[in-house]
């Protein structure tokens, strides 16, 4: 009889812990048979424990999508407050315009499911505001950020986050990008990060 479930006959017993398990409870992998409880372990199949292990977590791509989304809420809204109390409906409008594409982002950390395509107008709103006003600088960099953008929203890290299923193909490239060789993965995360501080720091100096 199967271990967890006494009324129903076993059909075949777990490679791992020996145990007797039912049609129900198998999970073949390798060419084997496990029980649901150790079909998870990092021993039997890693690519399942990291599945399990990321599912509706927040990746650090979610987090570099909400905090110049947030950012850029809270400078809409004070652009529509100074457009209100002054009158000025231009800016009221180009506030709410602004505020619409960042939406998106907080959509994206909350994890509501059509925010996956709604997150790309926040850099492409920007983007064509600038494009409108011939800002070639700012048209490029943020076209630079749909593209990094839709690179995050590829990633199956964050297929996970949004809990949905991923292909073995996709898990394994998931695994080697946010698990495998820890080192390696701490080191592009830095000379990511110290490449956006020196084009930010250049923004912020007016030196495009």
């Amino acid at each position: 009889m199967c271990s967890r479930h006494p009324d129903r006959p076993a059909s075949a017993s777990c490679a791992r812990c020996g145990g007797f398990i039912c049609v129900e409870d198998e999970v073949r992998l390798g060419g084997r048979v496990y029980c649901r409880s150790c079909a998870v372990h990092p021993d039997v199949d890693y690519l399942e424990a990291f599945r399990l292990q990321r599912w509706g977590k927040r990746t650090l791509g979610a987090w570099a999508i909400s905090v110049p989304a947030i950012f850029f809420c809270v400078f809409a809204l004070v652009m529509v407050l100074v457009g209100v109390v002054e009158r000025d409906r231009s800016t009221v409008t180009a506030g709410a315009v602004v505020f619409a594409a960042a939406a998106g982002g907080l959509a994206f950390f909350l994890r509501v499911r059509w925010s996956r395509i709604a997150v790309f107008a926040f850099p492409l709103i920007p983007c064509a505001m600038a494009a409108a006003a011939r800002d070639f600088f700012w048209v490029k960099f943020l076209l630079g950020a749909t593209a990094l953008v839709a690179y995050l929203v590829l990633d199956p890290g964050t297929r996970l986050f949004f809990k949905l299923e991923c292909s073995r193909q996709q898990l394994q490239r998931a695994w080697h990008r946010h698990a495998n060789n820890w080192p390696a993965l701490a080191g592009f995360r830095s000379g990511v990060v110290a490449a956006a501080l020196r084009v930010y720091v250049r923004l912020a100096c007016g030196d495009p």
